[in-house]
């Protein structure tokens, strides 16, 4: 038998290979490209694909202004009670 072969292992790992850094914009589109697979649809599936995706998320963005200018003006009108409900309580307790 031969000598066994004893492998050191490195402290420090300086020749990890390190990718160029992708913008955030470029990373996101990948991240979608990925999960959602628009990467294997043909280009009218993927303008279709694309188009329903803008829609849905145009369609969410107006449902949650339509629903904050509702709750908006209850709650600014809430919130013009609580200075007076806590300078109360001070004047209670002292």
């Amino acid at each position: 038998m031969g000598k066994p072969v004893i492998i050191k292992a490195k402290k420090d790992y300086d020749g990890v290979y390190e990718p160029e850094r992708m913008n955030w914009l470029r990373l996101q589109y990948y991240r979608y490209q990925v999960t959602f697979g628009p990467y294997v649809f043909t280009s009218h599936e993927t303008f279709v694909f694309n188009t329903i995706v803008l829609l849905l998320l145009f369609l969410i963005g107006w449902a949650v202004k339509s629903i904050i200018v509702k709750l908006a003006p209850p709650l600014w009108n809430f919130g013009l009670y609580i200075p007076g409900a806590v300078l109360h309580l001070i004047q209670k307790n002292a």
